[in-house]
């Protein structure tokens, strides 16, 4: 595909468009151009139907859109594309009516334009079945209520009405809604396409029947599966186990090295201590020391001095009773 046209493209919704922009460039693998390369025209009017976001989905789109409409998408916001504006009116020919709808697309009215569409309107007009009027209506609902009461007033519509709910009925799976509305069908027109209809059924019936083939084999395998979960958690809970007591384990070690690292700071602490008094030993033992030297330098002069007195004391006793008394020394 090289060429993507959107129409109504005001009716296409930011996610949305990121999701297309996305599974281009995947399915193309062209992940680093916008739409995978292809080239996309937009084609629309802003000012006509916006995108739906209900309050719920705005709640989680406006954490990442700053508005519901397309050119708040990431891919537009991140690759501005070329504008092209169509101003040529084909539908209309009345300049004041092409005025008047332009004012109606912008909000924009005048007042006498007011009156002109007030003057228009005729609340008592009811329209005959044979005129086949095109009817507008602003919701599908609307259009829905209107579409059955009109098939409800006609007896070929009632049977292609109700048929139309067998086959919802049978497509949900609600068998038995399915089949009442049958009845109903037949009972308006016995001309059913009990043909087609059996083709449906036998059809739905054997998808349904693969389904449920399809879900037996999903359960032996999430049975399976939900074995090999029990013998996953139970190889979790004894390797937490195994982790625990190996936490435990790495506990008390690191509790004996604390008390290890406490007791050699300790011993660093009462060795600090030790040399302190090593130290003031030290500085006793050397004022020690210079005081015995100085005891020695006394005792040696002691010595000196008892040597010199013991040879006055001999010469005394060497000199004579009367040298002593004619005063010799």
């Amino acid at each position: 595909m090289e060429l993507l046209i959107i129409d109504e493209i005001s009716m296409v919704r930011c996610d949305l468009l990121d999701v297309v922009d996305a599974l281009l460039r995947a399915f193309r693998r062209r992940y680093d151009v916008a739409f995978g390369g292809v080239q996309v025209i937009l084609i629309g009017d802003t000012f006509q139907l916006p995108p739906i976001a209900t309050g719920e989905e705005w709640e989680i789109l406006k954490q990442y859109y700053s508005g519901p409409f397309f050119f708040n998408s990431k891919v537009i916001e991140e690759n501005q594309p070329i504008y092209i504006e169509l101003k040529k009116i084909y539908r209309q020919k009345e300049q004041d009516f092409i005025d008047l709808l332009n004012h109606v697309r912008v909000s924009q009215m005048l007042p006498d334009e007011y009156n002109v569409l007030n003057s228009k309107y005729n609340p008592k007009f009811t329209p005959s079945d044979e005129d086949n009027y095109i009817i507008l209506a602003t919701t599908n609902k609307a259009v829905e209520s209107y579409n059955v009461t009109k098939l409800s007033e006609l007896k070929t519509g009632k049977a292609d009405f109700y048929y139309q709910k067998s086959r919802e009925a049978i497509k949900s799976a609600s068998f038995e809604d399915g089949f009442d509305n049958l009845i109903k069908a037949v009972k308006y027109r016995n001309d059913i396409e009990t043909e087609i209809f059996k083709k449906y059924f036998v059809t739905t019936a054997s998808r349904l029947y693969s389904y449920v083939n399809k879900s037996q084999m999903l359960l032996s395998e999430n049975i399976i599966l939900e074995k090999d979960k029990n013998d996953i958690q139970t190889k979790l809970a004894d390797k937490k186990d195994k982790d625990q007591q190996f936490r435990n384990k790495i506990k008390k070690q690191n509790d004996m090295l604390g008390l290890m690292l406490e007791k050699l700071q300790q011993s660093e602490i009462n060795l600090a201590r030790s040399t302190e008094k090593i130290k003031d030993l030290q500085i006793c033992n050397s004022e020690y020391k210079d005081k015995i030297l100085l005891l020695e330098d006394q005792l040696c002069e002691s010595e000196q001095n008892g040597k010199n007195l013991q040879k006055k004391l001999k010469e005394t006793n060497d000199v004579r009773w009367y040298q002593k008394l004619f005063g010799k020394k």
